[in-house]
């Protein structure tokens, strides 16, 4: 008898152990862990608008500007939040260059960083003049 009860006691107790893990794993709060792909960049008079695909499940999106290469959510001089897939940042200066990522953000969790995209805003060109 105590022979066909060891491996019976050892299989609920693995049964028991498996069940707590699930359990665990239930009660996580929900991350995002997706990117948003496909971003790019439009410079425009003073402004660049940035257009990313979405994230499913994301509550909202952060725009990160840096104004030298390698912007990150750790490395930034702007950041902006939008419910949005494109964001129009405005108030910037014609002729300097502007580095942008984005990130999913779900509650309080936040995903990596996308492609990091850069634009250039310029000064539309000047109207030619009529010939005399």
């Amino acid at each position: 008898m105590k022979i066909i009860m060891k491996p019976i006691l050892l299989l609920l107790l693995v049964f028991f152990v498996n069940s707590c893990a699930s359990v665990k794993q239930a009660d996580e709060p929900v991350s995002v862990t997706a990117i948003p792909t496909d971003v790019s960049a439009e410079a425009g008079n003073g402004k660049v608008t940035i257009r990313w695909n979405g994230v499913s499940g994301a509550d909202s999106y952060s725009v990160y500007m840096s104004l030298s290469p390698g912007a990150s959510k750790k490395n930034f001089d702007g950041r902006k939040s939008t419910t949005s897939t494109t964001y129009s940042w405005v108030g910037l200066s014609n002729g300097t260059s502007y580095y942008f990522v984005v990130t999913a953000q779900k509650k309080d969790r936040e995903s990596n960083d996308s492609s990091e995209v850069t634009a250039t805003p310029k000064a539309p060109e000047p109207a030619p003049k009529p010939p005399k």
